[in-house]
C-alpha cells in the first residue's frame, strides 16, 4: 500500500449528468500544505493542463468542474490488466478550484 496527497480532477460531460474522476499519481505531496501552495504558484498552467489532457484523452466534450488535493491509498497489486477493481481509493478531497470560480 502507498498512500499520498494527490491532485484529483473532475470533469462533467457537456450536455450531461455525467462526471469523470481523474487522479494524479505522477505530482505527489506529503501533506496538504505543500499540495496547495504548489496549486497557488501554479494555478494557471495546471487548470490548462488538465483542460487540456481532458481534451486529448476523452471523446466527449469535457468541462473541469473541480481540482484539487485529496488523500489517496493505493495497492497497487490490483494495478494488473484484467483486475476490474480500482487500486486506488481517494478520499478527504479538498477543492481548490471549482466551476464557480469561473
Amino acid at each position: 500500500m502507498k498512500y499520498a496527497i494527490i491532485f484529483y480532477a473532475i470533469f462533467s460531460t457537456i450536455g450531461s449528468d455525467d462526471t469523470t474522476e481523474v487522479i494524479s499519481w505522477g505530482l505527489t505531496f506529503s501533506n496538504y500544505q505543500q499540495c496547495e501552495q504548489f496549486y497557488n504558484k501554479n494555478s494557471k498552467n495546471l487548470i490548462n493542463g488538465v483542460e487540456q489532457y481532458a481534451q486529448n484523452t476523452y471523446n466527449n466534450p469535457l468541462h473541469l468542474t473541480e481540482l484539487g488535493c485529496a488523500h489517496a491509498v493505493s495497492n497497487f497489486d490490483l494495478a494488473i490488466p484484467g483486475n476490474n477493481q480500482n487500486p486506488a481509493k481517494v478520499s478527504r478531497r479538498v477543492p481548490h478550484f471549482t466551476a464557480s470560480n469561473i
